[in-house]
């Protein structure tokens, strides 16, 4: 059977109890004292989670300290293998990204002088297209960039009106960076 979680772990660190059930040799394994060298937790998803502190309280439950700090939105695996190779996993989905970036814009970015928030970007969440509705006047540079601040694409333009093409970008959160003359917006989206 697929274990579950007492708790959907959390940006930073979390302490996070996996619990299985106990059918017919379908638990974790009784591991022995020397469990730390048989018994794995790890974690794959769209970023890299740091698993430490792995305890093993029974045949059927085990906790972990999860290091989500940077982590991108998206739904993670927990595996965790038993000395005799067995494998048990369960999925848990973050919601919201744990990277500074994503802080640094929720928390910063509205306030600060000289940024205008006139522009509209939808839908958001995208699928395939963003709607730009760009309401400053003038050649605005558009900067399209990952939740890392790498840029993947440039567009020049005086349109008020603008569609940049997504589909070809991974689920995550991305910015919008438009430039008109000294005035700078940064907007996110989310790709689904």
């Amino acid at each position: 059977a697929q274990p579950s979680l007492a708790s959907t772990p959390a940006c930073g660190t979390s302490t996070v109890i996996i619990n299985g059930t106990s059918t017919k040799h379908s638990e974790f394994f009784e591991p022995g004292i020397s469990y730390t060298k048989h018994l794995t937790v790890n974690v794959s998803g769209p970023s890299i989670v740091t698993v430490s502190n792995v305890v093993f309280v029974s045949p059927t439950k085990i906790t972990a300290t999860f290091n989500l700090s940077g982590a991108m939105v998206g739904a993670y695996t927990i595996y965790v293998t038993n000395p005799d190779g067995q494998i048990a996993s369960t999925t848990f989905n973050l919601s919201s990204s744990c990277s500074a970036v994503a802080r640094f814009v929720n928390n910063n970015v509205k306030n600060k002088t000289g940024i205008d928030t006139k522009n509209i970007i939808y839908p958001n969440p995208a699928h395939d297209e963003v709607n730009l509705i760009n309401k400053n006047s003038g050649q605005s540079i558009i900067q399209l960039m990952d939740h890392n601040g790498r840029l993947l694409q440039v567009v020049r333009s005086s349109s008020t009106n603008l569609k940049l093409n997504v589909s070809n970008l991974s689920s995550g959160m991305y910015f919008i960076k438009i430039i008109t003359g000294n005035k700078v917006e940064l907007q996110k989206f989310i790709k689904n």
